[in-house]
């Protein structure tokens, strides 16, 4: 009998310890959906969006919320990003979908509105460009690009660097 426990037993005791531990570091990390009323306000999945308030290039006033009811999109990014650049391709795909607001926030402080005006043009951005290294900084970002989805109630629901179109319109068909 000891020979079994130590050859069967123990083993079989440490896989279900590492897989236990493994589920309970994995379900930490996930937030679970929760109502907007009920969400705190926070940065990452499964919390409520902060309700930002951006002036865009044009000089319009941009709140989040102004479009709860919509998907809201939030791309942080920097003209001399490459992959930002590549962001912005999708976006383009994805922009004019019913019930979908996008908005693109510089991050780089370098950047006048000058500037951003002729990269939004350049870019085909048809959407509102903002440019904020403040609110980069209240969002914790720390690589670009950034997308933050925002459901329709405010909650945030994703929040990934360069999100692939496949990827992109699974979210707005899964929140929308």
């Amino acid at each position: 009998m000891d020979r079994a426990v130590k050859r069967y037993i123990i083993p079989s005791i440490m896989v279900i310890v590492i897989a236990s531990a493994a589920y309970l570091f994995w379900a930490h990390d996930r937030a679970p959906p929760e109502a907007a009323e009920n969400a705190p306000i926070g940065v990452t999945a499964g919390y409520r969006a902060r309700d930002l308030v951006l002036t865009g290039l044009d000089g319009e006033t941009i709140k989040l919320s102004d479009y709860l009811g919509d998907i809201f999109i939030i791309d942080f990014m920097a003209p001399w990003c490459n992959p930002c650049k590549e962001q912005t391709k999708i976006l383009r795909d994805v922009e004019g979908t019913p019930g979908v607001m996008i908005i693109s926030i510089n991050v780089d402080p370098d950047y006048n509105a000058t500037f951003l005006q002729k990269f939004k043009e350049r870019e085909g951005m048809n959407w509102p460009l903002a440019s904020s290294p403040e609110l980069a900084q209240h969002y914790k970002v720390t690589a670009i690009p950034l997308i933050i989805l925002v459901d329709k109630e405010g909650v945030i629901r994703y929040r990934g660097y360069y999100t692939s179109l496949i990827q992109l319109e699974q979210l707005i068909k899964d929140n929308g």
